[in-house]
């Protein structure tokens, strides 16, 4: 498996849309240290150390559930944030091998700006489309050209050892 694509209910990237919008006015939540990050992004810490409504809980495991699906693994949350590249900014390449095995990117709007490249090889870019779900490999390196529209949920997976 190198890339996998599916989509999600328009109501859950509005959702996660909504949330994003109100994880950016509190500062309590804000991530000042993304280091692959433009400084005029915004990027939240990891969602998953903090409390929140349960249709968070419910969207975020039908995306697992569905992750599972698409690769046939099981699979457990390592971390879950979000950016907001409106203020302009880009991705730096980088990779996520030494923390996941697997890494999403759900878009939650439409863009004409901000691809989404993934270096294999070559550069392969993914136009941002709402409700899109980009699932791929973490040792794939990937970054984002300049965007002053992209909003995103993203996440790492482990996939869950057997005992």
């Amino acid at each position: 498996m190198k890339i996998k694509k599916f989509g999600v209910n328009e109501k859950v990237a509005d959702y996660f849309l909504l949330l994003l919008k109100v994880c950016m006015a509190k500062p309590e939540v804000i991530d000042y240290k993304q280091s692959s990050l433009s400084p005029s992004c915004s990027a939240t810490l990891n969602l998953l150390d903090f409390t929140l409504p349960d249709k968070f809980y419910n969207y975020t495991g039908d995306l697992l559930k569905k992750s599972e699906n698409v690769l046939n693994l099981p699979f457990n949350y390592h971390y879950i944030h979000m950016v907001d590249y409106t203020n302009g900014g880009i991705m730096k390449k980088h990779s996520h091998k030494h923390n996941e095995d697997y890494s999403f990117i759900m878009y939650l709007n439409d863009c004409n700006d901000g691809c989404t490249v993934l270096h294999l090889g070559g550069e392969h870019r993914i136009q941002p489309r709402k409700g899109t779900v980009l699932l791929f490999s973490s040792s794939i390196p990937h970054s984002s050209e300049y965007s002053k529209s992209k909003q995103v949920f993203v996440g790492g997976l482990k996939v869950k050892k057997e005992i």
